[in-house]
């Protein structure tokens, strides 16, 4: 559907490296029959469920991030003009996502006053 000559997605414009498109529809699929069957966490809804540790948090986004500029960045296996854009896009995802995390993280809180 991607690779193929004619193929839809290529068609569209869908540069698909090295299966992307394919691994990450399954990885969905998959993770969200393995959610519905599991069932909801004990708690949800009435216990703050924060990260237990901040800072493997960190270390498992920074593994995430050097992997995903690598791949995007490595992907192309050349140094053309598109090779900027795979190289800024991972930078700019965690910028953004950071931004609207930490930014949704402070509207929502529900903070006590003093």
């Amino acid at each position: 559907m991607v690779w193929g000559p004619g193929g839809y997605l290529l068609g569209k414009g869908d540069l698909d490296f090295a299966g992307g498109t394919v691994v990450h529809i399954n990885a969905g699929i998959a993770g969200l029959i393995g959610a519905y069957m599991i069932g909801k966490r004990i708690g949800y809804g009435k216990d703050a469920m924060t990260p237990h540790s901040l800072t493997l948090t960190m270390v498992g986004a920074s593994l995430l991030w050097v992997g995903w500029f690598g791949f995007n960045a490595g992907s192309n296996l050349e140094a053309n003009a598109t090779q900027p854009c795979h190289s800024l896009t991972p930078c700019l995802r965690l910028l953004l996502q950071s931004w609207l995390g930490i930014s949704l993280r402070l509207c929502l809180e529900v903070r006590p006053r003093c």
